[in-house]
This record gives structure tokens, sequence and C-alpha cells, in this order.
């Protein structure tokens, strides 16, 4: 009998998802707005060609728990639309695309760029100070080679973000 691998089973959740669309005209991002609106989404336009991008809110209930953004200048070179699901609402979007709530339609004209998958492992005490060092020194290294790193701790979660094009995580959650 084989065994059903699943990202469940495996200790694997979905922390992002992007598709990307060379041209997103008005009518098709209202649609999209409005779609995922009903499924719980609030919607944002970003423009990352500042330093410090910030969300606009399109359209907002507190209710909404999780975030459709629509983010432009991702780099110089590509002019089109990032239409993104972060952390917890890309693991939704994934769970509506497994149970089939996806009205898929509304991607015909995007490409999965970006699918991030996170495993998770719950530390054991001992473990969280060899855990934290390592992340320390990670960063110390990183730097001297000239590259952005930076290490930010919290009760709960221990980060530390690398800024090669874009910053990349390693999360430590206790």
């Amino acid at each position: 009998m084989l065994n059903k691998l699943t990202f469940e089973s495996e200790g694997l959740t979905v922390d992002y998802v992007t598709f990307n669309f060379e041209q997103l005209n008005e009518s098709r991002k209202a649609d999209l707005i409005n779609y995922f609106y009903k499924l719980g989404f609030n919607s944002y336009d970003t423009d990352r060609k500042y330093r410090n991008a910030f969300d606009e809110s399109i359209q907002y209930n507190s209710k909404n728990l999780y975030q459709i953004k629509f983010i432009k200048n991702i780099t110089p070179h590509w002019k089109g639309i990032a239409v993104a699901f972060p952390d917890y609402s890309g693991a939704y979007f994934y769970k509506l695309a497994k149970n089939n709530q996806i009205q898929w339609d509304l991607f015909n004209l995007g490409i999965l760029s970006r699918f991030d998958l996170n495993y998770l492992r719950p530390l054991q005490s001992d473990e969280v100070h060899s855990v934290t060092q390592f992340l320390r020194k990670s960063q110390e290294e990183i730097r001297r080679k000239r590259i952005n790193a930076k290490f930010e701790s919290s009760l709960n979660q221990q980060i530390l973000k690398i800024a090669i094009l874009y910053w990349s995580k390693i999360v430590l959650k206790n």
C-alpha cells in the first residue's frame, strides 16, 4: 500500500502565492477584488517603487481575515502587476484551490510565479538557545560578505532576514 503524501502529512504549509500579469486591466482587477472580497479577502494596492512600500486599501472589511495585494514595480525591469496572497492568505488561497473553490478564469492571463512553503517544527526547550545562537552567528557571517542581514527577536518568534535581491527569511517560532 502506498502512502499518500500531502503538505499536511509532511508538516508543510503554504506561505505565499503570487501570479504575475503582464497586463491587468481595471475590469479584471475589479473582478478579482470583488470575487475575493466575498471569500473573506481585503484588497490592497502596493507600489514597490519606494523603499518603504505601503499598502493602500482598495476594499476593506474588518471581518475579512485575508489579503490580496496588487503589487506594481516589483523590479525596475518588469512593468506588470503581481497579484499576491501573502502569509496566511496564501494558505487560505491554497485551501480554496484544493477544494475547487477558485474561479480560475480570473487568472487565465496570469502566470503562477511564486509558491512558498514553510516547514514548521516545534522546538524542544533545550534547542531554543542553540538555534538563536546559530541565527546570530549566521547574521554576522552574512554581513561580513557585505550582504544585508537583520536578526529580529520577539517572545514567540525569531527571524533572520537576508536581502539579496529581495528579502528572504528564516523564522523560528517558539
